[in-house]
């Protein structure tokens, strides 16, 4: 493809007006803008080391390139050998330019292709589409035949389109690199992000590229999560003064070391938040397809009979989740929450030095904190409220969304979205709209910017509900409902507060 034929349906072309109808700080929002920064920052990097590329080679033709190997490259796997002849030689002279060519890129990169693999341009398996649970072909690089294969997975009717697949990717990470949603929606895992202050992927925000230096702009984004002090009866703040000399009241001075050692846990968990900030899946949950049995269409095969025609799959249904079947790790972002309720009396009054050792070590971005040490404890109820609190928010940012495209004018009908109901009866109809302009188009169809991100939408929205009914169910096996709203209205350590403390506390992290 062209640079123009990028333009026509990439959203790497999308204005900010457009990419916004995503939803900011969703994880679709933040994979684009990931994506369109190393374009950006790539082709500049070159242009500033090289002066005949800057001259030679144009940001539009360096981005379709750069695309073009993205969307259509295919890993080898590991190029653990070479053709050789019996005296030991690479057995031609190209395979011997080959060999040097991956030795001096080994040693001034210090990635080794022979052992890891590499990326090949491939004409004609390229043509195939992607469809994520069920292809109807695979393929794999055979090294000794220097040549990819491709087999098929199950019997193909002749006329039926091929498929293959182009990993197990979420659907954001389809659209976001490749422009497309899959036709039979629901075929591929489902992504979605409770990063709500702060881009994940991306290293700045849109806009602040240039303005301010990167990890200053992520310090303040990510002093947001900081606002609500779980747990604590009052906002923890940083103490005026610095010791307690003077002080000699005993209830005074006991007041005043908690105050002092709940700011020093503070500021511990602040410096933890921002190793793990660019940690995917510390802010992410990536769900299993919510069709997981769909097969490729059948739309080019003649149905002979009206039996035959009614087994084809309706690549027009909605698709939604199956809470028995559903799979999804939540242990990391479980993890994520736990750090942002934690208390310096946690882990039997040891969560300071926990957080201590943990920064002096060099996994610390990696560190997954251990759930307590029995189910109960004031730290799992946190944790499970703080990941409704922020599914919750996320929901609600897709809401308000629709309420402001209404207020602006913006958008088909003016349509307001207060559920993921609403949702499903607005998909709905733009599948209807996108049918038809699918039977009009004579071959030459290409999906809507509409249809695309409302079906995103949704796959985020549903995969966010499952994360709350997830905490909620769990909430209820382990504390009981009615128990679980004793223990918020009663007990201290088990408090979740409903407003954010102070934003003028949190600046205090960054002095």
């Amino acid at each position: 493809p062209t640079y123009e034929d990028y333009q026509a349906f990439h959203p790497f072309f999308w204005n900010a007006t457009t990419l916004s109808e995503i939803r900011i700080a969703s994880s679709t929002h933040d994979l684009v803008m990931f994506y369109k920064q190393e374009v950006e920052e790539s082709y500049q990097a070159l242009a500033d080391m090289s002066e005949q590329f800057r001259e030679e080679i144009s940001f539009e033709c360096f981005t379709a390139a750069l695309l073009n190997v993205w969307t259509r490259s295919f890993g080898t796997g590991p190029l653990v050998s070479l053709p050789v002849a019996k005296d030991g030689e690479l057995a031609n002279n190209e395979d011997q330019d080959l060999y040097q060519e991956l030795l001096d890129y080994k040693e001034h990169t210090g990635i080794d292709l022979l052992s890891h693999g590499c990326h090949s341009m491939v004409p004609i398996l390229d043509l195939y589409n992607h469809f994520g649970t069920n292809p109807n072909v695979g393929f794999s690089y055979n090294t000794s035949k220097q040549a990819f294969v491709v087999t098929t997975t199950t019997r193909i009717k002749k006329g039926q389109e091929i498929f293959d697949s182009y990993g197990k990717h979420s659907e954001a990470h389809l659209f976001a690199k490749y422009g497309f949603v899959n036709q039979v929606v629901g075929s591929d895992y489902t992504q979605a992000s409770l990063a709500l202050y702060h881009p994940v992927y991306s290293k700045t925000t849109s806009g602040e590229q240039f303005s301010e230096d990167s990890d200053s702009i992520l310090s303040k984004q990510m002093i947001r999560y900081m606002q609500f002090d779980d747990g604590y009866q009052e906002c923890v703040s940083r103490p005026h003064k610095e010791h307690d000399v003077g002080i000699n009241d005993k209830e005074e001075q006991e007041a005043d070391k908690e105050k002092r050692d709940a700011w020093e846990f503070k500021r511990l968990k602040f410096q933890h938040l921002l190793r793990i900030a660019r940690n995917v899946q510390r802010w992410n949950v990536f769900l299993s397809p919510r069709s997981p049995k769909a097969k490729p269409p059948l739309q080019s095969v003649p149905a002979p009979s009206a039996e035959l025609e009614s087994q084809r799959p309706n690549p027009w249904r909605i698709p939604k989740f199956v809470p028995s079947k559903v799979q999804v790790d939540v242990h990391h972002i479980f993890s994520t929450c736990r750090l942002l309720v934690m208390t310096h009396h946690d882990y039997e009054g040891n969560a300071t030095t926990i957080l201590s050792e943990g920064l002096a070590s060099n996994s610390v971005e990696n560190l997954v904190f251990t759930p307590p040490r029995s189910e109960g404890e004031p730290l799992q109820f946190r944790e499970l409220m703080c990941i409704l609190r922020f599914a919750d928010m996320a929901l609600n940012a897709y809401y308000n969304l629709s309420r402001k495209k209404q207020m602006d004018g913006n958008g088909a009908a003016n349509k307001v979205v207060t559920s993921i109901e609403d949702q499903i009866a607005w998909v709905q109809e733009l599948n209807e709209k996108e049918q038809h302009a699918q039977q009009q188009s004579q071959g030459s169809y290409q999906q809507g910017v509409e249809w695309r991100t409302a079906h995103l939408q949704l796959a985020e929205m549903q995969a966010l509900r499952v994360l709350k009914e997830i905490s909620a169910q769990m909430i209820q096996n382990t504390f009981g409902h009615e128990e679980s709203q004793s223990l918020l209205n009663s007990e201290p350590s088990y408090s979740m507060r409903k407003a954010p403390c102070p934003l003028s506390h949190q600046m205090e992290l960054l002095k």
